[in-house]
């Protein structure tokens, strides 16, 4: 079986016309036959992927400069990572300084059993409307006690003592009597019993029938969160237009 061999023969008449142009013709075609599929080549190909090569060359510097500081920093992460557990820290200090708005019930249930152990009787005990300030937010609460002078005093140091902060202001005092009950007695922080019939304890028996009625206002505080303090602000900003 023989194969045929495909062959494309251009027809003499074709070369013949072309040897009897001038010379000028011959050079203008053999120039067209050429440059023409030059020119495709270097537009449609090879002129695209040159400008990507000289943008990456430009790109290089920039590159380089890029992961130089990406290496700066890889050497300072562990630095970053102790910066950064050190600022937990700190935000977790200032997190028991100032409590969340969920964390305040207990804030007060802790001034609340800070008054009883120093045995005071509380006669009032309001917490008042919230006072937005900034970031953060003062909790002002009205307590009215009455017991001897030195419970009360031992019961402010044991607030101010608090990992909260709390401040005690507008304290007035007065209305002193006499009272029949034993009231037990806490001498610098301390509490001691019902008083026995030894000399100390007559002394302080007889300090602890003479009661006082405290009024004051504990103030605690506690952060806003990024809602509130948004609110907050959209709020200022309507009242000033």
């Amino acid at each position: 079986m023989r194969t045929q061999q495909l062959s494309i023969k251009i027809p003499p008449t074709i070369f013949e016309f072309v040897y009897q142009l001038e010379t000028w013709q011959k050079i203008t075609i053999f120039i067209v036959s050429w440059v023409i599929p030059i020119l495709i080549f270097w537009f449609l190909f090879l002129g695209p992927k040159i400008n990507q090569l000289n943008t990456l060359n430009e790109q290089i510097p920039q590159l380089e400069k890029q992961m130089n500081i990406l290496e700066m920093k890889a050497q300072r992460l562990p630095l970053i990572k102790e910066e950064l557990k050190l600022m937990q820290e700190i935000l977790k200090r200032a997190l028991q300084l100032l409590p969340t708005k969920k964390d305040i019930p207990s804030v007060l249930t802790q001034i609340s059993t800070l008054g009883n152990e120093c045995h005071l009787e509380f006669i009032s005990f309001q917490p008042k409307r919230e006072i937005l300030k900034g970031f953060y937010a003062e909790i002002p609460v009205s307590i009215v006690v009455q017991g001897p002078f030195h419970n009360t005093i031992s019961f402010f140091d044991k607030v101010t003592r608090m990992a909260r902060i709390v401040h005690i202001k507008s304290i007035d005092m007065g209305g002193a009597k006499q009272s029949k009950a034993i009231w037990s007695q806490t001498t610098n922080g301390k509490s001691n019993s019902s008083l026995s019939n030894n000399k100390t304890n007559k002394d302080q028996s007889i300090g602890g029938n003479w009661i006082i009625k405290t009024t004051c206002q504990a103030i605690t505080y506690r952060f806003l969160t990024k809602e509130e303090i948004t609110k907050e602000k959209r709020k200022k900003h309507q009242k000033r237009h």
